[in-house]
């Protein structure tokens, strides 16, 4: 009996392509699509039935390309999020077991919000699992959702100072804020982390991380929760707006991140491209006004090409293609050169330049430690996964139609065939002035 699973697979792609392309594309160009479905199904039905024992169907497409993570690329994994399930805090958590019994929680009434691991002076001691059964999501004074035992885990063992100051990092569940959040509570902050889909479960007893639920895009920053320091990781264009609430608080330093696109992407065909170098911009001289007339300092970063444990979007988007067809496709040569940047060293460049007077007032181009062209960029990836790739060299136009038709696909709306352009163009910045001020030493490209 042919699968269930082959048969609803199928269907289901019947269904996706008549929902979205049946408008698009002439009727000639839908019927063989459907043709090529039928033959997929009737192939796969006759490997069902002559080789019953297979479990064809078993591993779906989508879930294949979104576990292509930090383990299946070889790059060290890191636990961004603490377990969700009590069971599994338990085992992972136990060497940072607390004392902090179900009645201690309903202590956390402050107007800064709740606090990690707050010590329980009761001196009793409560399972784990249990703990973790009764945490709840909690609200400060300001109405902000805060969750008191959610942080990313430090990624060292040594416990950290007592806080000292506190930072307040918008965008804080970006690759940079992986790094940068462990890294504050280790240099003596209290880190309030802004998001939007902050981690909501676990324990982190030695963390010193309040995380808000809030979309700085929809509202603004609605408290600065007595922070002397700001650090904006969320895209550059949503920090002008919140600066109003900034003007009578205790912020003294803000650190932001833009991007290298800015010049990159200035001359580019694409209207949605232009428009967003154009917010850049704004927004970068937005900041430098704002700051200048109160006095505050600042320091803008734009970073290369970003890349970080397989959550990016940039190389793992390439590796999770190499995964899946084993081959890939470049026009030209592709010999345009790259400097891939890690996530982990922006953030410490973005530490070191807290409290560096060389960093005030000035903006820095970080690039990563090796220049290597598109084609080199590829194989090194393909490399790493251990995966043999074949670089197949297609024309311009078939390239662009490739990636205008790809834009159409839910989640790959941001794919524009101006790609396909800059595949063969140079992207590399000097980052000497960040060397010599900040002792900015980024890595070779996925050297860990």
């Amino acid at each position: 009996m042919v699968s269930d699973n082959v048969y609803y697979k199928h269907m289901g792609m019947v269904r996706f392509y008549k929902k979205f392309f049946r408008h698009q594309y002439p009727a000639a160009v839908m019927w063989l699509v459907m043709a090529g479905i039928a033959v997929r199904y009737s192939t796969k039905s006759l490997v069902v039935m002559i080789t019953p024992k297979m479990k064809i169907g078993r591993t779906d497409s989508n879930r294949e390309i979104t576990e292509i993570n930090a383990a299946s690329v070889g790059w060290p994994k890191a636990d961004r999020t603490c377990p969700s399930s009590p069971a599994t805090a338990l085992t992972k958590l136990s060497p940072y077991r607390t004392n902090a019994p179900e009645a201690n929680l309903a202590k956390c009434n402050s107007p800064d919000g709740c606090r990690l691991g707050q010590p329980d002076d009761t001196g009793q001691e409560e399972d784990l699992s249990h703990q973790l059964s009764t945490q709840t999501v909690r609200l400060d004074n300001m109405g902000n959702q805060s969750f008191p035992n959610a942080c990313p885990e430090p990624t060292e063992s040594t416990e950290p100072a007592a806080p000292t100051r506190r930072a307040i990092v918008t965008g804080a569940t970006s690759l940079i804020g992986d790094f940068l959040l462990p890294a504050l509570v280790r240099s003596g902050f209290e880190v309030h982390a802004i998001s939007r889909k902050p981690p909501i479960a676990g324990t982190c007893n030695r963390c010193v991380i309040v995380w808000h639920r809030q979309d700085i895009g929809n509202g603004g920053l609605r408290e600065t929760y007595g922070a002397d320091v700001l650090i904006h990781l969320a895209p550059l264009w949503a920090l002008p707006p919140l600066l109003d609430r900034l003007a009578g608080s205790g912020i003294k330093r803000i650190l932001a991140f833009s991007s290298t696109s800015l010049f990159t992407k200035e001359k580019s065909g694409s209207e949605q491209e232009r428009q967003m170098v154009s917010k850049l911009k704004k927004a970068e001289e937005d900041l430098q006004s704002f700051c200048t007339e109160r006095n505050i300092s600042w320091t803008i970063f734009r970073p290369t090409l970003v890349y970080s444990l397989g959550r990016d979007k940039n190389v793992t988007t390439i590796a999770r293609f190499i995964k899946r067809f084993r081959f890939f496709p470049l026009v030209g040569a592709g010999d345009g050169l790259r400097q891939p940047v890690h996530a982990e060293d922006l953030a410490l460049a973005c530490l070191d330049a807290i409290d560096n007077p060389k960093t005030f007032n000035k903006s820095y181009n970080l690039s990563g430690g090796e220049v290597l062209t598109y084609r080199d960029m590829v194989i090194r990836i393909s490399g790493h996964l251990g995966t043999k790739c074949k670089i197949i060299h297609i024309p311009l136009p078939l390239m662009r139609f490739a990636l205008g038709w790809l834009s159409n696909l839910p989640g790959y709306q941001k794919i524009t065939p101006e790609a396909a352009n800059r595949i063969n163009l140079d992207m590399c910045f000097d980052h000497h002035n960040a060397v010599s001020d900040i002792n900015f030493a980024p890595r070779y490209f996925l050297e860990y």
